[in-house]
């Protein structure tokens, strides 16, 4: 058996709560395995409302165009932070920000960058969320030609199918 050689690792990151433990426990691998970095945010086309709400209270520009180039610019702002923040690290890191169907463009990514890991996040959604919603991490990891690690919430609890009825019983 052959040790891995993993010298990319895709890290898609949305934002979300977790990112900053996802982010921590991707440059330790990079920092173990002497690998770089490639932070992916990528941008779903998404209704104007939602894109104003996303924003924060920014006051919205006229028009969609420039509003989703402003929703771009703000994302691009963010993987810049986010860059900064692990700069001391010793791992190359490279950020990007596509547009597209998440899963789509992170699997597009991955292969063309020749990633060897893809290390993202799942934000646990279970039962009919899940349903709507959807799984970007599961896409991902059923159509990703390398590996995917998908580091679970913190506050991530699961309970076995009949548990809660045992319980209550």
């Amino acid at each position: 058996m052959t040790t891995p050689q993993i010298k990319t690792i895709l890290v898609p990151t949305d934002f979300s709560e977790p990112t900053r433990d996802l982010l921590d426990y991707a440059v330790g691998l990079g920092q173990t395995f002497q690998a770089r970095l490639i932070l992916l945010h990528v941008l779903q086309t998404m209704p104007l409302a939602e894109a104003v709400n996303w924003l924060d209270g920014v006051a919205p520009p006229t028009g969609e165009v420039a509003l989703w180039e402003q929703v771009k610019t703000a994302s691009e702002q963010q993987m810049a932070r986010l860059k900064e923040l692990y700069a001391s690290s010793g791992v190359e890191i490279a950020v990007q920000v596509k547009e597209g169907v998440p899963f789509v463009e992170i699997i597009r990514t991955a292969e063309r960058e020749k990633a060897d890991l893809i290390v993202m996040g799942s934000h646990g959604r279970t039962g009919v969320r899940h349903l709507l919603i959807g799984s970007v991490a599961e896409r991902v990891v059923r159509k990703a030609s390398c590996p995917v690690l998908v580091l679970k919430p913190p506050d991530f609890s699961f309970e076995m199918p009949g548990e809660k009825a045992k319980a209550r019983t």
